[in-house]
Formats: structure tokens, C-alpha cells, sequence
């Protein structure tokens, strides 16, 4: 026997031969997360809730990392503050309903600032939306009033996520803050084979 028990001739102590059975498609969470980060994010400022945890298990595997606040506010402001100090967009993450509503004056204020905001957002699965769900709220209806991007990643949503590239782009060359909304659904379920968000942009320089 090997060390760590594996079979003679079988890293992973399967049947001697055998390559390792290939990874499955990423789940919309860890293809999102490693997405923001080849996209330059290197901190995103939380609260948690349970619309957004496995994007934040997702973030955290992938090296970002996460800064907890008090309240959604502050995690608004603070990605803001990012942005102004670096030059780079800020993220703030944040759950469904009253965690969005907290830190809609965060968005507002970036909105006026034309500051490189970004808002996530978690949101009620799509099955459950109109049916009284927890803090099922039309998010995006408000974000839109405000946001200079709305992007709404809910299950099959494959539209939406070829749209985040062109999207996150403009939060550097057009400042203004990008509204991204996530379902648990999406976050949890495999991506369909081929569906990917498209490389992102190259990450914006840190002011000097």
C-alpha cells in the first residue's frame, strides 16, 4: 500500500490505469467568484445572509478577500471608499430585501458620484418569487432607477451572464454602479456545459 492508502500505481486509489474522473461544470458560484477575480477584485466588503453564502464559500476559495461589516451601509460605503482610494471598482455583497434596501443609498450616492460601484445582491429563487418567500423583494426594479447596469443571474440565465463582461467593462470607463443580482439557484447549480460569463476585462490600474 502507498502512503495515505491509495492502491500501488493509483494516485487517488482508484483502479490501476485509470485517469482521475474529470471535473464536473463549475456551479454559478465558483464560476462567478473566479470570474470577479481574473476581473482584479481583491476584497469584497459582506454582510452575510443565506441568499449569498455559497458565493461567499466561492469567494473565499478563490482567494478574495472578505471584509464583514455591521450593517449593508457600511458595506456600500466602504466599496466605495475603495474606489475612490484605488481607482478600482468596489464590491460590496449583500442578501435579499432589507440587505438590499440597506445598501441602496450606497448605490444612489455612487450613482451621483459616478463612482465604479459594484452591488451584489442575493435574491428569492425565481420559483418561489410572488409567492411570499422570504424578503422577496423586486430588487432589480429599483436598482434600475439608479444603477448604470442592472445584470440579473438567476437559473438558466445564460443571456444575463454573457451580458457581465460588456457590463463590468463600462464601470471603469463610464463610471457608474453595476447592479448585480444572484439567485441561490444559480449560485448552487452546475453552469450548463458551454455557458460561461466570457473573459472580463483587464483589471483597472490602482491610482497612484
Amino acid at each position: 500500500m502507498q502512503a495515505g492508502g491509495g492502491r500501488a500505481g493509483t494516485p487517488g486509489g482508484g483502479p490501476a490505469g485509470t485517469a482521475p474522473a474529470p471535473a464536473g461544470p463549475p456551479t454559478g458560484a465558483t464560476a462567478l467568484a473566479e470570474w470577479l477575480r481574473d476581473a482584479g477584485v481583491r476584497v469584497v466588503f459582506v454582510l452575510p445572509g443565506g441568499h449569498i453564502l455559497p458565493l461567499m464559500g466561492a469567494l473565499h476559495q478563490a482567494g478574495v478577500r472578505l471584509v464583514g461589516v455591521r450593517h449593508e451601509s457600511a458595506a456600500a460605503q466602504m466599496a466605495q471608499g475603495w474606489a475612490l482610494a484605488t481607482g478600482q471598482p468596489g464590491v460590496a455583497l449583500v442578501t435579499a430585501g432589507a440587505g438590499f434596501t440597506h445598501a441602496l443609498t450606497g448605490l444612489v450616492d455612487a450613482a451621483t458620484g459616478r463612482l465604479p460601484l459594484v452591488l451584489i445582491a442575493g435574491r428569492s429563487r425565481s420559483s418561489l418569487r410572488g409567492r411570499e418567500a422570504v424578503q422577496d423583494l423586486d430588487q432589480a426594479a429599483l436598482a434600475r432607477t439608479v444603477a448604470r447596469e442592472t445584470v440579473c443571474l438567476d437559473l438558466g440565465a445564460a443571456d444575463e451572464l454573457a451580458r457581465l463582461p460588456a457590463a463590468w467593462a463600462g464601470t471603469g470607463d463610464a463610471p457608474g454602479p453595476l447592479y448585480l443580482q444572484v439567485a441561490p439557484d444559480f449560485l448552487r447549480a452546475p453552469l450548463p456545459g458551454g455557458v460561461t460569463p466570457g473573459p472580463p476585462p483587464p483589471p483597472a490600474a490602482a491610482a497612484a
